[in-house]
């Protein structure tokens, strides 16, 4: 599932091409994608902004209307060019002038819903939804960690802690920071909550410069691949060595999620 790194790609595409633009129609050609609302209502309206909060984007209209945005898992958001033939498990196309941004997704899980601005913030989406990764301070987050009795992976992944996190940079940000991902969040000293979240921080920051990683057909709006998938260190690397002491990386099941860890540099 594309994680922060990969939605800010989409959106940073999004706000270089598209905003001010005119929607001149709009075509839906897999009904359940549209979860709330008629996507013709749109018709006539002009993009104003783009946001992201967590894994989700928002696209908000002239006339106080936003569109949210999930992707999913394998969900892309392209730019083409109206001639260009629609590719398969194209499910939205939204024309503008001289410019089509289409939503392909294979597994179909992604979806839009289209409400008012001002019940943007009520949805279901939003409700227990934490912070961002990425607009939170050291601070905040010592503060929201206090307490805590999970296990430090799944409190990661969990989404009303911290949003936009997931299994790829939940692992890699506990391998920077030298925690096993079993450890119970309080059991953390202070010194590993320091570095822990310098280490969500580092890795993010950096998966964004790169474009994300680009694994489960993720790509930006243009159709480019991410490098950061060059740059992991432990996610799909079990049985190599590790990058920092030559340790074996090992996986183990945990939530349903594949975890990798070192368990030397990782020791419970």
């Amino acid at each position: 599932m594309p994680e922060l790194p990969e939605v800010e790609t989409v959106a940073q595409g999004l706000r270089r091409t598209i905003l001010r633009k005119k929607l001149k129609g709009v075509e839906v050609f897999l009904p359940k994608t549209v979860r709330h609302g008629d996507l013709r209502d749109l018709v006539g309206r002009t993009v104003r902004r783009v946001d992201r909060v967590g894994k989700l984007m928002l696209l908000r209209w002239s006339g106080e209307m936003t569109l949210l945005w999930h992707l999913k898992m394998t969900g892309q958001i392209l730019l083409a060019r109206p001639a260009e033939t629609l590719v398969k498990h194209t499910h939205l196309r939204f024309s503008f002038n001289g410019l089509d941004l289409r939503f392909v997704d294979l597994r179909q899980f992604g979806y839009v819903k289209l409400v008012p601005t001002a019940e943007a913030e009520a949805q279901a989406e939003f409700r227990a939804l934490g912070p961002d990764a990425l607009g939170l301070d050291h601070s905040e987050f010592l503060e929201r960690i206090r307490g805590r009795r999970g296990r430090i992976k799944p409190l990661l992944l969990n989404q009303s802690f911290i949003a936009g996190i997931g299994n790829i940079y939940a692992d890699e940000s506990l391998f920077r920071a030298g925690i096993h991902p079993l450890t119970p969040a309080s059991d953390l000293s202070h010194d590993q909550r320091r570095r822990l979240f310098g280490a969500i921080n580092d890795v993010l920051t950096e998966a964004l410069s790169l474009g994300g990683s680009s694994i489960s057909r993720f790509c930006d709006v243009h159709g480019k691949l991410g490098y950061f998938q060059t740059r992991h260190q432990v996610y799909r690397r079990h049985q190599e060595a590790c990058p920092a002491c030559g340790s074996v990386i090992e996986r183990f099941r945990l939530g349903g999620r594949g975890t990798h860890f070192c368990p030397q540099c990782q020791k419970v």
